[in-house]
């Protein structure tokens, strides 16, 4: 049988980065970031533009960073769902 991940919610993912999950929780994004490799790179990607400007006002943002999101995007393929 074919073990299907699922992975933490844009929401979790927020909470992670702001540290506001209870010990527990945080443990188990940490053990899945640990295996998926699409969402280390969002939440690298996220805390990337958190510490360019942690009040949450608009950023400009690098080419780089821009081409790794828009190349992460694509990489999941026409069938993907976003929330």
């Amino acid at each position: 049988m074919e073990n299907i991940r699922t992975c933490p919610s844009d929401e979790t993912l927020t909470d992670f980065l702001a540290r506001r999950l209870t010990r527990s929780a945080r443990q188990q994004v940490e053990n899945h970031l640990a295996e998926c490799a699409a969402c280390r790179e969002q939440v690298a990607i996220c805390a990337e533009l958190l510490l360019a400007d942690p009040a949450g006002e608009a950023a400009m943002v690098s080419e780089a960073v821009t081409r790794q999101a828009v190349d992460a995007v694509l990489a999941l393929g026409p069938s993907a769902k976003f929330h």
